[in-house]
């Protein structure tokens, strides 16, 4: 069963965790899109040529269609930077070497999707553990599941 983020009962217990993760994992999902697009159009920059190569990746013809219409996967929407606290310092990000880095130092379902997918489950258990519910089977679970996020996985 598929089910919408947007249509999602907002007083749900898990929504805000639940649209957290789906915000984040876009995000990453963005960078690596710009990043894949721009490394190979630097390697094929005849634009037949392009279209060969992305047509051999045997991508659905909804991506594809994707790829040629927007030149990236989605729109660059905004910048994120971060200043320290003393104000000193901005950490900015500058969308297109990021994304081709990004790119090229990760490889399938990353690090950072499992990172994001470990803090989800955490911050899930936290609330949960707060409420001090009986410990049911489905509850000594759950804990274990918290304890694999919270140890990489083991």
């Amino acid at each position: 069963m598929e089910y919408l983020i947007h249509e999602l009962n907002k007083d749900n217990f898990f929504y805000q965790s639940i649209a957290t993760l789906s915000f984040a994992q876009f995000g990453i999902n963005e960078v690596f899109a710009r990043g894949f697009f721009l490394k190979h159009r630097v390697k094929f920059p005849d634009e037949k040529q392009f279209k060969d190569y992305i047509k051999s990746l045997n991508f659905s013809e909804e991506v594809e269609q994707e790829i040629f219409k927007t030149q990236t996967f989605t729109p660059l929407i905004f910048v994120p930077g971060f200043r320290t606290k003393d104000r000193r310092n901005l950490y900015r990000m500058i969308p297109n070497y990021s994304a081709v880095q990004f790119v090229e130092e990760q490889r399938g379902l990353t690090t950072k999707h499992l990172e994001l997918t470990h803090m989800t489950i955490i911050s899930a258990w936290e609330k949960v553990a707060g409420l001090n519910l009986l410990n049911t089977p489905v509850l000594q679970f759950f804990r274990h599941i918290r304890n694999a996020a919270a140890h990489n996985g083991k």
